[in-house]
């Protein structure tokens, strides 16, 4: 996700299109929420996302923590039986077939103080969860925290490798969802521990905007945007969870990088995994100096 100036909080968010082409983000402040933008945004800014032979600098380690063995935590927030595009048992696919993946291993190469490397084990999607506590659907840019720290205490797991990834239900997403951004993650703290989580909308609310058909053409593309999304905030996560672990000179993290690259290495492209076929984008890999899509 993007960091410093172009993305501390939902205050900042409008200020993204004043940032001149070419500036350096500064280093965040701990707890900053960082963005995956639209693919417009990336294509606007390639010095920061996605350009073939544009982004050589590799990750740097900032002695954060990292998510040794990801336990991914898929939250249903107020979807009140809203799915009329079927994300939510595609999400459940992808998520229970990515352990062990060669999609998966990219990750494998980045470690943490104490905690050796990032590891690749089947069966990482750790519990599903539709909250439909509230009748009403919330305002999700005021309440997602609360949602994580309530889904830590739901699932009882407030580790460092619990990956609370909450969705947002049909037409109830983040003001700004689809216009600069198609998902964040941040964390938060609770009960003496820090919790890391993503907000990600319904994605086919905005079509093209967040990846609908930006891999596989008609019906079959209809969910690319869910998986590709899905993917990076997972892969951000498991590498720089407390937003202090694993980003560039830039401020990019692992899969900014790689973001809506539609050709060259890691570019975005269909993976076959266990539970079926799914759209994703590549990640950085310092092994190889450049995005890829396997290792």
């Amino acid at each position: 996700m993007l960091r410093g100036a172009l993305a501390v909080g939902l205050t900042m968010l409008m200020l993204v299109p004043a940032l001149p082409l070419g500036a350096t983000v500064p280093a965040p402040p701990a707890l900053s929420k960082h963005i995956m933008p639209t693919p417009a945004y990336a294509a606007a800014h390639p010095e920061l996302f996605g350009a073939p032979g544009v982004q050589v600098v590799d990750l740097t380690y900032h002695n954060g923590p990292i998510q040794p063995s990801p336990r991914v935590y898929l939250v249903f927030w107020a979807w009140l039986g809203q799915d009329p595009s079927g994300e939510a048992p595609y999400l459940q696919r992808f998520f229970s077939g990515i352990g062990g993946s060669g999609w998966n291993n990219v990750h494998t190469q980045y470690t943490g103080t104490g905690q050796g490397h990032i590891t690749n084990p089947p069966g990482e999607l750790a519990g599903v969860w539709f909250d439909d506590s509230l009748s009403v659907p919330p305002v999700p840019d005021l309440f997602i925290a609360n949602e994580a720290v309530a889904a830590a205490a739901h699932f009882g797991d407030y580790g460092v490798d619990a990956n609370y990834m909450i969705f947002t239900g049909h037409l109830n997403n983040d003001l700004e969802f689809g216009r600069f951004y198609c998902g964040w993650h941040s964390s938060t703290n609770a009960n003496g521990h820090t919790i890391a989580y993503s907000d990600i909308g319904y994605v086919t609310d905005v079509g093209g905007s967040c990846g609908q058909n930006f891999v596989n053409g008609g019906a079959a593309g209809t969910l690319d945007g869910a998986s590709i999304v899905g993917g990076h905030e997972f892969t951000e996560m498991a590498t720089d969870p407390h937003i202090n672990a694993w980003y560039d000179s830039n401020g990019a993290e692992n899969a900014d990088k790689c973001a809506w690259r539609a050709n060259g290495n890691g570019h975005v492209q269909n993976i076959v995994l266990s539970t079926g076929t799914f759209a994703v984008q590549g990640a950085w890999s310092n092994d190889v100096h450049d995005c890829a899509i396997s290792a």
